[in-house]
């Protein structure tokens, strides 16, 4: 994106750093997009990308959103920062304080986490039937189940729960992380989701 005034003052510097398939960076892409607000994207799959998120984070993981000269890392904890930050923009998805609703976070992003594991694990060339990886299949399995239970809490517009659930479930989709059709309560949420 590019830079270009906003209603006569120039919009805050910020720069997203993430890949372009990351869920976590996505949700924070959607987020700024929401949001109307313009931002760099620093690629980190290339090498110059890679090298400036090393410079900025201690554990190299995406995304980081750099606002104003300041880092902050974690998608859950830069959505709440935004949201934060922009209270009437309408998008809500404010850091989230009630259990229920940190608990159905929590396990859409270890599912998720399980899933992108296993994906790596397969791609770089261990089988499938390694125990490791089934305990992932199977840890992300009994959290489906978990969150097809929970559907309803979700709100109907843009919050934390459904852009963490959107995004987790489209990435699966698209990596064919997993066999989301055994759980048809979420297939038909994200089709209306997305």
């Amino acid at each position: 994106m590019s830079w270009a005034p906003v209603c006569g003052k120039l919009p805050p510097m910020i720069r997203l750093f993430g890949s372009v398939t990351s869920p976590y960076a996505r949700r924070v892409r959607i987020l700024l997009e929401a949001l109307g607000l313009p931002f760099d994207w620093v690629d980190t799959m290339t090498e110059e990308g890679q090298r400036l998120l090393r410079e900025r984070s201690p554990v190299f993981k995406v995304p980081i959103l750099e606002f104003e000269g300041q880092l902050l890392f974690d998608s859950h904890a830069i959505c709440a920062f935004l949201s934060h930050r922009y209270p009437d923009s309408g998008v809500a998805t404010p850091l989230i304080t009630d259990l229920e609703s940190q608990n159905f976070l929590s396990v859409v992003d270890t599912a998720l986490d399980s899933l992108i594991q296993r994906f790596y694990l397969l791609r770089d060339g261990s089988s499938p039937d390694l125990l490791y990886a089934q305990r992932q299949t199977e840890r992300a399995g009994s959290a489906f189940v978990y969150l097809e239970a929970r559907l309803p809490i979700l709100g109907s517009g843009l919050d934390a729960l459904s852009l963490a659930l959107g995004t987790a479930l489209d990435w699966i989709r698209l990596r064919d992380a997993y066999d989301l059709s055994r759980h048809p309560e979420l297939l038909e949420w994200l089709s209306l989701w997305s």
